[in-house]
């Protein structure tokens, strides 16, 4: 029979080879499992972690192909840059997004868990509860659509649409209002919309994870951030795009407790060195407001 430490490690090294296949990502697979779940970085137990999200990345690797999940546009304007986002002028900015990331993610945190709560005082069968959560994720999704499944393709619509965002709400029934062509009114829409949607089917017992939707929260908020600034014509030349990335990133630092291992994903799932300094400040100022 195994000793109780040597279970815990098979278990972060389940977690650490998961994540690393699943987000091609094998040096933030293992950090999560060291940071999260281990709390530990002594040789003895990083080294296995290190071993298996390795060769997790390479089996994924084989079967999908190296490229980034996550795309960033390339045709931007000749006066809107990614590099432009780590100047001294614009770094305030991302101050700012890492205090409202870290709001965020303390808030829907905090949510779920109250969610959950309520659920379980409820003495009522599975089937009715999650049949419930069914119908609520059902009426939201008729004026947002881009609540259904874990929020990849809408959070890469996100971070690739710098200023249209049409697509995101194709299928609605408010998709040919004049109104919700407005790019940030359809972001801040979705953005509520998971929110709520993701609250509820978490608190209804539905089995799921909440990393994905966690990085479609922070997509939402740093576009509608950067469509907010751009508004009022400031952070002039830094594209939309940068702020998603960097707000997916703090709202996960925000979640986890975790600034490293949040920097470190959404470098690997990106490939996007020149953000990484405003992605930096965001996480870590996320992390300081959660706590």
């Amino acid at each position: 029979e195994w000793q109780p430490y040597r279970l815990r490690l098979m278990v972060a090294c389940g977690a650490a080879a998961g994540l690393a296949a699943a987000y091609n990502a094998p040096i933030a697979g293992a950090l999560f499992a060291a940071l999260v779940l281990v709390g530990n970085f002594s040789m003895n137990l990083f080294a296995p972690l290190v071993m298996s999200s390795v060769v997790a990345t390479m089996v994924s690797r084989f079967w999908f192909g190296i490229d980034p999940w996550y795309v960033l546009p390339k045709n931007l304007p000749e006066t809107v840059s990614f590099s432009q986002a780590a100047s001294f002028s614009q770094i305030g900015w991302f101050i700012l997004l890492g205090i409202f990331s870290g709001v965020c993610g303390a808030f829907f945190l905090k949510s779920i868990q109250k969610a959950e709560v309520m659920s379980a005082k409820r003495a009522w069968p599975s089937w009715v509860k999650l049949g419930l959560a069914g119908l609520v994720v059902g009426l939201v999704a008729l004026v947002f659509p881009g609540v259904w499944g874990n929020g990849y393709d809408i959070s890469n619509k996100i971070l690739q649409e710098d200023g249209g965002y049409s697509e995101l709400i194709n299928g609605s029934v408010l998709a040919d209002l004049a109104a919700w062509k407005i790019p940030i009114v359809i972001l801040v829409g979705l953005l509520l919309a998971k929110f709520l949607t993701t609250v509820v089917a978490v608190g209804s017992g539905t089995i799921g994870g909440v990393f994905t939707p966690t990085l479609f929260l922070g997509a939402g908020l740093g576009a509608a951030f950067g469509q907010a600034l751009g508004f009022f014509e400031f952070a002039v030349g830094t594209p939309t795009a940068a702020f998603a990335l960097v707000g997916m990133g703090s709202v996960l630092a925000a979640t986890t407790r975790s600034p490293l291992f949040a920097m470190i994903l959404i470098f690997e799932i990106s490939l996007m060195y020149e953000l990484m300094p405003p992605l930096m400040i965001g996480c870590v100022v996320a992390t300081l407001v959660s706590r």
